[in-house]
């Protein structure tokens, strides 16, 4: 789609219109938004379906909080509990380096899973000696 859009254009005259160009391309090859369509609707006057400000607008494709590590990191520290582990608040845990904040995260999901084990031995062994 950029290769094509690059191809068939007219000869720009400045680099803010180069720039104007590529954006349009990338938002409408990424399903952002459809710049080709509008232009059709521009060309054919359809007001009510005119969205001039397209260009600037914030699209709901490009939200991107929810897959953001930040995000990620929030969900996967409640759920390993890394204060209960280490002691360490969320804005503590966050001003290690990203690898660290990993290894920290791994070494609790390891200690969890022994605990779970741990409970599931103990809990069958429970059980064994109240059917004897």
């Amino acid at each position: 789609m950029v290769q094509q859009v690059l191809l068939t254009s007219k000869k720009l005259d400045t680099i803010l219109e180069a720039k104007e160009l590529l954006i349009k391309a990338y938002e409408t090859s990424f399903n952002i938004f459809d710049h080709v369509k509008q232009e059709m609707i521009e060309d054919k006057n359809i007001l009510h379906l005119n969205r001039p400000l397209a260009f600037v607008e914030y699209h709901k494709a490009e939200h991107m909080s929810e897959v953001s590590r930040l995000y990620e990191m929030t969900r996967v520290f409640m759920d390993r509990k890394v204060t209960h582990y280490f002691g360490l608040s969320f804005t503590e845990f966050l001003e290690y380096p990203p690898d660290m904040c990993d290894h920290i995260l791994e070494l609790c999901y390891s200690r969890q899973k022994d605990e779970l084990s741990t409970q599931k031995n103990v809990l069958a062994s429970m059980t064994m000696e109240e059917k004897k």
